[in-house]
């Protein structure tokens, strides 16, 4: 099969090192964690030791150590507060105040900014629920500094995160802080936790005016815009900029030569791993499952036919991509991007993906993977019958792979799109200078 242009991504290729027309002086990111624990953290701290490394003065501000060393290394000035996350610290009662506001990561964040010369900086918060609270968020916004902020998730709108009802398994459509909102237990703990995020949402609506104060926001799929531009604010400049996708270009993997279907992620409800295991049953196909959580058990019960990897590191879990048929994304939830699906096109692994969550921006139905109707077993096992034909599924492997090198989301993309962001929300405060 030879992919046309008509099929390849209209997204043109960023220049490399572009000339702006108003670099940024400083950076400051904000996250809640200094170390590698999930895709928000990933991109907060590649992007500052790349941002270091391209010669902008950065700041690394978090509040759970110890911070990534190659931080340091690559001359990023990092402040930790070495405080715990809400959801781990021994005090309970302290953890739960201070996870509704917590005043000593602000007034951290003030003493810091304090020493910042507000000319050409700016503020980039890539996440503050797990340990800093909106308290930054505030003293951000009091700043003449411009605040950008990241969706990498939905806490800007929702008190859950997700835009998800963990109680009916389905995403929810509900005004976010309405009445219905409120009284509708959808938390994933219980009822009162849900109220208690509540509380949080009404805190940093009131307290730090979040998300009515935001002006400056990142998004990272069309999918997960169009979820949130009803709920944030109408006159707030949206711009997108790519995740990095931390692969090395490898020969194509012959899926065609392969049997199992894989999935990469937590065994938890709202991934879709039950639906999957039922699908592969149904389908009569070999399933192997790389992670773990909650629903390992009922897995190995319902679908003892099912191959458990159990956890595996990143690059190991990445390995078994070698040995797919296809990647199977059936998230339940909205996702924000879906990180193991452009892992998968990156190494010519087709993939088949629920229709309603953002990972579907990736793939050309028919082309490079297939889509099926979110949570429905049968489609889902119709798509996976689909991968018998050996020569469709060569097909697809060849197509995904041609298609994503076209235009790889590289960290070098993603620097270039990123300094193009700030230039552009530095020239709408009236700077323009050049270094």
């Amino acid at each position: 099969m030879t992919v046309t242009d008509s099929l390849l991504p209209t997204r043109p290729p960023f220049e490399a090192h572009p000339r702006l027309a108003s670099p940024p002086t400083r950076v400051v990111i904000v996250y809640d964690f200094g170390f590698m624990n999930g895709g928000a953290a990933l991109v907060a701290i590649q992007s500052a030791i790349a941002l270091a490394r391209r010669g902008v003065a950065v700041d690394y501000f978090c509040a759970v150590g110890p911070p990534d060393p190659a931080l340091a290394e690559a001359g990023v000035r990092v402040t930790c507060l070495n405080q715990d996350a809400f959801a781990d610290a021994p005090d309970v009662p302290r953890a739960l105040l201070e996870g509704l506001w917590n005043p000593a990561a602000a007034r951290a964040f003030r003493r810091l900014l304090s020493t910042i010369d507000a000319e050409g900086a700016i503020i980039h918060v890539h996440g503050w629920t797990k340990a800093l609270s909106a308290s930054v968020l505030d003293a951000a916004l009091r700043t003449p500094m411009p605040t950008v902020v990241t969706l990498h998730e939905y806490f800007t709108a929702c008190p859950n995160g997700g835009l998800y009802n963990y109680q009916t398994q389905s995403p929810c459509t509900l005004r976010p802080m309405g009445a219905e909102c409120i009284a509708t237990h959808c938390d994933s703990r219980g009822y009162g936790h849900k109220l208690w995020r509540v509380a949080r949402q009404a805190i940093a609506q009131h307290g730090a005016g979040v998300p009515g104060r935001l002006r400056h926001l990142v998004y990272i799929s069309e999918f997960s815009r169009g979820v949130l531009q009803a709920h944030l604010p109408g006159d707030a400049q949206w711009r997108m900029v790519h995740n990095p996708i931390n692969v090395v270009r490898t020969p194509r993997v012959r899926a065609e030569e392969n049997c199992d279907f894989l999935f990469l992620g937590r065994l938890s409800p709202e991934k879709g791993a039950l639906l999957l295991a039922e699908a592969g049953a149904r389908a009569g196909a070999p399933v192997r499952f790389v992670g773990d959580g909650g629903e390992r058990a009922a897995i190995a019960q319902r679908w003892p036919q099912s191959k458990l990897m159990g956890w595996m590191a990143p690059d190991k879990a990445m390995a078994q991509l070698a040995e797919a048929r296809a990647l199977v994304f059936p998230s339940l939830w909205y996702e924000t991007q879906g990180l193991s699906v452009y892992e998968a096109l990156a190494r010519g692994v087709p993939v088949i993906v629920a229709d309603d969550v953002a990972a579907r921006d990736a793939v050309i139905d028919g082309v490079n993977g297939l889509l099926f109707r979110r949570g429905d077993a049968a489609d889902l096992a119709d798509k996976i019958a689909a991968f018998a034909d050996d020569a469709r599924v060569k097909a697809m492997s060849e197509a995904a792979y041609a298609n994503y090198w076209a235009h790889p989301a590289t960290p070098e993309q993603h620097l270039d799109e990123l300094l193009a962001a700030y230039s552009g929300i530095l020239s709408v405060h009236g700077i323009t200078h050049q270094p």
